[in-house]
């Protein structure tokens, strides 16, 4: 994991699953659409059973109050953004676990 620009905004969301499961997260549709050229084909080549679905994200921030998917009503602080890999980013929350970007809301 390493420390990136914590001003960056997300909006949109790609869930990818199957023999292959991993959530990517972008701050616009130009974006999206760059991933769907260049990566999309890669990891269709690579799984044979791998489907996708785009998602809006609420453009959750550092500083910024949510929820997490799984953890019923209880709201955290957004501490910092972490990066895992290309595309792939999480938050660190006031509870000192890290989340991805794609389950806050």
């Amino acid at each position: 994991m390493t420390d990136i620009n914590q001003q960056l905004v997300f909006t949109k969301d790609i869930a990818v699953r199957g023999d292959y499961s991993a959530n990517y997260c972008f701050e616009n549709a130009d974006q999206v659409e760059e991933w769907f050229t260049n990566e999309w084909p890669k990891l269709q080549d690579t799984y044979a059973d791998v489907k996708c679905t785009v998602d809006y994200l609420p453009g959750l921030k550092v500083g910024d109050r949510c929820q997490v998917y799984g953890e019923g009503s209880q709201y955290f602080t957004i501490e910092k953004l972490i990066k895992y890999s290309a595309n792939r980013y999480g938050f660190i929350l006031d509870s000192g676990w890290s989340e991805e970007v794609g389950k806050c809301y």
